[in-house]
Formats: structure tokens, C-alpha cells, sequence
């Protein structure tokens, strides 16, 4: 079944994330679908608490809801669902050249620079996750980057074409309805292939930070079902927790 997407444009906002909260903890009906699209964001975050820079009126801000009804233990699956979803939107701009890959958890990435980010704030009712929120955030057509993140790009600067922000973002909602739809019918299954397929780094000798600040080389090897990444380092393999890790850019 196709969702019903009921977005809504606001010129600004704290946080596109945020007024959903607001919005699933003031109204007990809300509808699976239900969205909003802002120019600018005054505090808007990424995943450990970093901010998220977008010039106003050029990024495709957006958060949306919805309802999986996943067990607890399989929340990954609908961050791999939607990194999916992403990823194969941009494989169809023919102006992009450079591989495009998902740096886990939920980054997206052309070549080495990063494109869109991906943050999922899930509703537990009981053992299962009733309400999803999934806030991304895709660089359009901002050219100019302040902030400290080491490598941002946007399609603009790959294309030098400016993006309708309202096309794209309903180009996107497509290719998520179609993945999202995917969910029912593989949850039992395990859709890491493609996610893993996909994986920046994959297979390649890199160095990383653990969860001490300790420096070491190793392989990524793919994703769990629990979402955690698999890395092959000199003594065997070892399972990484979302903040028990961090790349070396």
C-alpha cells in the first residue's frame, strides 16, 4: 500500500525533527505519512549531537512519519531501508560520476565527500516501534560550506544545475515509498545485501578511532542484524555499536 504523504513547507523551523515530536506527543491519531520540508533550520542535528549546516532556501530539509510496527531488536532495518531509498534516488542523476556509497550508520556518500544524512528518532510501544521518525537532510544546491565538517558536497556542485527543492524532495518520497513498501515483504528476510554492497570502505585496509580514542587499521566487512558494523582487524572480527567507532576522514 502506497503511503499517503502529507507534507508540510514551513520557512523555518528549530528543528524539522523536533516539530514532529511535538507533533506525535500532542496528537494520538497522527497519520503515517505526515511530514515537513523547512528552507532553513535553526538547530538542526545529525547523528552524535552535531549540527547539521544548510544555507537557507537551498537544501531539501525534510522529516517524515512512519509507522513500521518493527520489533525493537530489527530498528536497523528501516535505517538501511531508507539509506536504500536514498542512495538509489541519486543513482539515477546522470550527472553524478563517482561512486555513490552509505557510510554507516546512515551517511550518504558520493565518492569521499558526504551528500545527505539520515536521523531516525523511533517510538517503542511495547516491543514493538510504533511511530518513526526519519529526518534527512540532502545538500541540493548549496555551494559554499562554513561549518567544520570535513567534507560536504552538494549535486549543484557537481552539476552546476539548481535543484527545485520541491521536485526533488517528491522524486525522494517515491523512492521511499517504493523501499518502504520493500519492508513488509523482506522483514523476515535480510536485506543486508544491498546495504552491504554499498558500504563506503567495504573490504578496503582503512584506519579508525574506538570508543577509547585507540587508533587501528581494519576491513569493513558488512552490518549485522543488530545494526552493528563488522570490521576484520588482525585478531579476528569485532561487532562496532553506533558511537564505539569513528572514522578517520
Amino acid at each position: 500500500m502506497d503511503i499517503n504523504w502529507n507534507i508540510t513547507s514551513l520557512d523555518h523551523v528549530d528543528s524539522t525533527n523536533r516539530f514532529l515530536v511535538d507533533k506525535i506527543e500532542s496528537e494520538k491519531h497522527i497519520l503515517e505519512g505526515f511530514g515537513v520540508q523547512a528552507l532553513y533550520q535553526t538547530g538542526g542535528k545529525g547523528q552524535r549531537g552535531n549540527t547539521w549546516e544548510s544555507e537557507k532556501n537551498k537544501n531539501l530539509l525534510l522529516s517524515i512519519i512512519l509507522k513500521p510496527g518493527l520489533p525493537i531488536e530489527r530498528q536497523f532495518l528501516l535505517s538501511q531501508i531508507i539509506s536504500l531509498a536514498i542512495a538509489d534516488y541519486l543513482v539515477e542523476k546522470e550527472e553524478i560520476i563517482d561512486p555513490i556509497r552509505i557510510k554507516w550508520p546512515n551517511d550518504i556518500y558520493i565518492g569521499d565527500h558526504k551528500i545527505a544524512g539520515i536521523l531516525i528518532q523511533n517510538f517503542v510501544h511495547g516491543k514493538l516501534i510504533k511511530n518513526s521518525i526519519v529526518g534527512i537532510g540532502l545538500n541540493l544546491n548549496q555551494k559554499v560550506f562554513l561549518s567544520s565538517a570535513p567534507n560536504p558536497i552538494s549535486l549543484s556542485q557537481i552539476s552546476n544545475i539548481n535543484y527545485d527543492i520541491q521536485i526533488e524532495m517528491f522524486k525522494l518520497l517515491e523512492k521511499i515509498n517504493m523501499y518502504y513498501k520493500e519492508l513488509f515483504k523482506i522483514r523476515k528476510a535480510k536485506p543486508q545485501n544491498m546495504y552491504r554492497f554499498l558500504l563506503y570502505r567495504l573490504d578496503e585496509t582503512h584506519e579508525y578511532l574506538d570508543a577509547n580514542g585507540v587508533k587501528f587499521s581494519g576491513k569493513i566487512k558488512g552490518v549485522d542484524d543488530l545494526g552493528r558494523l563488522k570490521i576484520e582487524r588482525y585478531h579476528g572480527l569485532e561487532h562496532f555499536n553506533l558511537y564505539e567507532l569513528k572514522y578517520i576522514l
